[in-house]
């Protein structure tokens, strides 16, 4: 279904084996069942994560609230449960690519800093910080004009 849609697609039987493609392959979005062999998909969650920029969707059987607080408390974006329909799957992961997009674009990574321009917030490694607007402001246009000089004239007019 997902390919008659344009999407191109990577199945696997366990967590192990997307863990592993994902080192050695560029995906967009991770679609994760909870009940796999070895590592749950609350702990795949965590994984992808911790170390690749990509949204997570829950799809499971699953119902239960303390099933979807604890998805969402690992970082997924969406939580589908099942029965669903392919259309509404769909929808969810346009959606969740959307607001990714948005999000990516207010992100500037250099090395293990992130800057998050929507929430003023600068995170290096486990440690985050909220800077004020102008501060924030001043620290984006340096960091993402690499190796550009500017005046003082022309940071305050930015």
């Amino acid at each position: 279904y997902l390919e008659r849609e344009g999407f191109k697609t990577s199945t696997h039987s366990n967590a192990r084996d997307a863990l592993n493609y994902l080192e050695t392959h560029q995906a967009d979005i991770a679609i994760v069942d909870i009940m796999m062999d070895g590592m749950d998909g609350f702990e795949l969650c965590n994984e992808i994560k911790a170390s690749y920029e990509m949204p997570v969707i829950m799809l499971t059987a699953r119902d239960a609230l303390s099933d979807k607080e604890e998805a969402y408390l690992t970082g997924t974006d969406d939580y589908v449960t099942k029965p669903f329909e392919v259309q509404e799957l769909i929808f969810r992961i346009k959606a969740v690519l959307r607001r990714y997009q948005i999000n990516a674009e207010n992100e500037l990574t250099i090395g293990n800093l992130k800057l998050n321009q929507s929430y003023l917030e600068i995170a290096c490694d486990t440690k985050t910080m909220t800077l004020p607007n102008k501060e924030f402001n001043l620290l984006f246009l340096l960091a993402s004009h690499e190796k550009q000089v500017f005046s003082r004239e022309e940071c305050i007019e930015r």
